[in-house]
């Protein structure tokens, strides 16, 4: 039982650092987007990136349980890269992340 205990934690640390990776990506695509000036080919191309990544992130995120340190940082990077689709145009749904119970 300890071994599917200590993989399940294994498993949730690896998500949160993919969650963080995932957002630091579509942040970064968000933000070539915004910048691609009149390449429209070069910024709906980026934008599509960054709303994709932002859907999985949301897909996952559902799945993970956060500390509370992992949940600030999440929502934080969800908040920038909220912020960089809505500034393109594009209105991503809102959610939260949900906080590990402290024992």
């Amino acid at each position: 039982m300890h071994d599917f205990l200590q993989l399940r934690s294994d498993l949730n640390t690896n998500a949160v650092a993919f969650l963080k990776t995932d957002l630091d990506v579509a942040l970064t695509f968000a933000e070539i987007a915004l910048h691609a000036g009149d390449d429209l080919e070069k910024k709906i191309r980026n934008q599509a990136n960054a709303l994709y990544a932002y859907d999985s992130v949301l897909r996952l995120i559902e799945r993970v349980t956060f500390t509370q340190a992992d949940a600030g940082e999440i929502e934080k990077r969800l908040k920038r890269l909220r912020t960089a689709l809505e500034q393109l145009g594009v209105l991503p749904r809102r959610v939260g992340t949900r906080q590990q119970k402290a024992t």
